[in-house]
C-alpha cells in the first residue's frame, strides 16, 4: 500500500504530520475517533449555529481555519477558526482620504471531543 507524503499508515489507521486522519477498514479493534476533517465540519457548524442562528447566509465571513491540534491526553480536537468581524463599520473618512483599513478578525479555538463528536468547549484566541 502507497501512502502519501507526510501521511504515515500502520495497524489500519493514517496519520499525517502526527494527526490521526483516519481508521481504515479492516484494521485492528481500537477506540473510533473522528478525523481532522469531521472535527473542522463540527467546529464550523456550532459558529454558525452559535453566530448567526437560522440565517440562510452564514454570518462568518471569509471563515478559514487557521490551527488544528489533537491533545491525545484529552483524546481531544482543538480547532481554530477566523472569521471577519461583521461587526466592524469602515469609517467613511478613511474611506474617502483612500486609505485602507484592516477589517479586524474574530478567533475561536473549538475544543471537540474525539470520540462523541461533540463540541466541549469554546474559548476566543488573540491573535
Amino acid at each position: 500500500m502507497e501512502a502519501s507524503p507526510g501521511v504515515i499508515q500502520g495497524a489500519g489507521v493514517k496519520y499525517f504530520l502526527g494527526i490521526f486522519l483516519e481508521k481504515e477498514s479492516g484494521g485492528i479493534a481500537m477506540e473510533e475517533k473522528i478525523n481532522v476533517k469531521k472535527a473542522v465540519e463540527i467546529a464550523i457548524e456550532f459558529a454558525e449555529h452559535i453566530y448567526g442562528g437560522e440565517k440562510e447566509e452564514s454570518p462568518l465571513q471569509a471563515k478559514r481555519v487557521e490551527e488544528v491540534d489533537f491533545l491525545e491526553e484529552k483524546n481531544r480536537w482543538l480547532i481554530t477558526l477566523g472569521w471577519n468581524d461583521t461587526a466592524f463599520k469602515e469609517i467613511p473618512s478613511a474611506e474617502m482620504a483612500g486609505a485602507k483599513s484592516k477589517i479586524p478578525r474574530t478567533f475561536k479555538v473549538f475544543h471537540i471531543d474525539a470520540e462523541k463528536g461533540e463540541v466541549i468547549k469554546m474559548e476566543s484566541k488573540e491573535h
